[in-house]
């Protein structure tokens, strides 16, 4: 059994040029990345790839500052369709497996861009769509923590720091991915944010109102 973690950075659609394509799915997915688990919980592969919006010509300047994405570094990139059946069949190489993201809004934007696209629907499609788990839910219930807590928060509760740049979906992906394999060991794990919420000076429940009340700065200094 695989376990395949994605993320998605997306793009708005242009209201005022597609106002009836923006009542469908109010953004289009320009950044896909992922990688795969193998039942040992190793990475053995990864997918990255940039996708050309179809309905709008520019970069909403908040993304492009939180992505580093630009309009002209997706000029020659494909567009979902193309994008889409590629990972498609990425995921697929590896059959039996489970796709994981960090909240469910990767899951929604896909099921609402593949309608705005006229994506045809197949076994394989239905197979990813039921078998996609939200990992930020899962992590939330396991730790006692809510469900809208950040993934760099997440992880800095397990004593990690997140490697990379975040808001880069391959970056992303890859950070649910480690946390995951972090937290199989049920037992261990939990000590480990027990003893991460002793350092923050925190012996509390891990709650919403605790978890946000964390210097998460002075923790990353700390556990260095």
């Amino acid at each position: 059994m695989y376990s395949i973690f994605v993320d998605f950075e997306m793009q708005p659609v242009d209201i005022e040029r597609f106002p009836e394509e923006y009542k469908i799915c109010h953004t289009e997915i320009i950044e896909v990345g992922a990688v795969v688990l193998n039942d040992k919980n190793k990475e053995v592969s990864s997918f990255k790839r940039y996708v050309k919006p179809r309905y709008s010509d520019y970069i909403d300047d908040h993304i492009k500052d939180l992505t580093g994405i630009t309009i002209k570094k997706l000029g020659r990139a494909p567009y979902f369709e193309e994008t889409f059946a590629d990972f498609l069949r990425w995921c697929n190489h590896y059959r039996d497996y489970t796709i994981y993201a960090w909240s469910n809004n990767d899951k929604a934007q896909l099921v609402r861009e593949m309608e705005l696209k006229k994506t045809k629907q197949n076994e394989a499609v239905e197979y990813m769509v039921s078998n996609w788990v939200d990992f930020q839910k899962d992590y939330g219930t396991l730790v006692g923590a809510p469900y809208s807590l950040s993934l760099e928060k997440a992880l800095y509760m397990a004593g990690e720091i997140f490697d990379g740049k975040a808001h880069d979906a391959l970056f992303d992906a890859r950070n649910t991915a480690n946390l995951f394999a972090k937290s199989r060991d049920k037992k261990k794990f939990l000590e480990e944010v027990k003893r991460i919420k002793e350092m923050a000076g925190n012996d509390e429940p891990t709650t919403y109102s605790i978890g946000s009340s964390i210097n998460f700065e002075e923790l990353k200094n700390k556990i260095k």
